[in-house]
């Protein structure tokens, strides 16, 4: 007699152990929603920004950008200045960006305020290889060859894979600030800096030569700056000239990248002729924050060929 109760314990031991196995999901569930929503860390947060920064994906970079950056221009404000690569040299950027190793950081926290010591070894884009097959995936996308750029990733991950990328260690300092519970770098919109260019003639040339666009303009580490120059040869006869550039002061130019420059060919001018002339430069994002003012001084002269 004092076994029949059996068949009544048996759905309440099923739903004992249903009430067990739904508390147990549902605090694996929160712990998995807590996981995936916490905050990153200021170093994780700061590789991100590196990696973004490397390959030029602005979108991400103000995205991660702090609230006081992002008051200081919109979107869309600092695309126009931070454009990105082109569409067939993109995914390449992307793939080295990925590859990007970082081995060591040091977080110095204080309240809402960080700052990230962090070393890490980066693709040499500038390497003679790695540089032609990236320019090569993007003169063939230009011509319509929807394979080569995703033939360079393949590339690149193989290399990256293998270690066989030409990389350059560096050391790179973030800032950060902690807003709404989120870690933010504060990228330093506020703090741009004027950047002059001058046009000059050698001694005896006859030749005009101006710059059509504001001479000053104020640019961030980072941003891209444009300008159109203007050239005239005053003479009755042909001649061929070249532009030296110089910098002040003369470290910045470890800090300034000539994406377009009239200085990187001769020109050949007719009697009277007149031509505009492009320049499009970056600052690098590691310009030292001891030099606020950059000179570039433009310089034309007579080729060695036209002497």
């Amino acid at each position: 007699m004092a076994d029949a109760p059996m068949g009544n314990e048996i759905p309440r031991l099923r739903r004992a152990a249903f009430i067990v196995l739904t508390a147990s999901v549902v605090a694996v569930t929160a712990a998995l929603v807590m996981a995936v929503a916490a905050p990153d860390s200021p170093a994780e947060v700061a590789e991100r920004f590196l990696r973004a920064r490397y390959a030029r994906q602005a979108e991400r970079l103000y995205e991660i950008a702090s609230a006081a950056d992002r008051a200081e221009r919109t979107l869309a404000d600092f695309i126009a200045v931070n454009p990105p690569f082109p569409e067939s040299f993109q995914p390449g950027a992307d793939a080295l960006a990925a590859a990007i190793r970082f081995s060591a950081a040091e977080s110095d926290v204080a309240g809402d305020q960080a700052r990230v010591t962090i070393r890490a070894a980066l693709p040499n884009s500038a390497d003679g290889d790695l540089n032609s097959l990236l320019h090569a995936a993007q003169a063939d996308g230009a011509f319509g060859g929807p394979e080569s750029p995703r033939n360079v990733v393949r590339s690149i991950r193989a290399d990256a894979r293998a270690g066989r990328l030409p990389m350059v260690e560096v050391t790179e300092t973030v800032d950060l600030i902690r807003e709404a519970g989120r870690w933010r770098v504060i990228m330093g919109w506020d703090a741009d800096l004027p950047v002059t260019l001058r046009a000059l003639v050698a001694d005896g040339v006859p030749l005009q030569f101006a710059i059509l666009t504001e001479p000053e303009l104020r640019l961030r580490p980072g941003e891209t700056g444009r300008a159109t120059f203007a050239v005239r040869n005053t003479s009755d006869e042909s001649l061929r000239v070249v532009a030296t550039h110089a910098y002040a002061p003369p470290a910045a130019q470890r800090h300034v990248e000539l994406i377009q420059c009239f200085c990187f060919f001769e020109e050949r001018l007719d009697p009277g002729e007149s031509r505009e002339l492009s320049l499009v430069f970056r600052l690098g994002w590691d310009l030292p924050s001891a030099i606020d003012a950059v000179a570039i001084t433009y310089r034309y002269d007579r080729s060695a060929a036209g002497r």
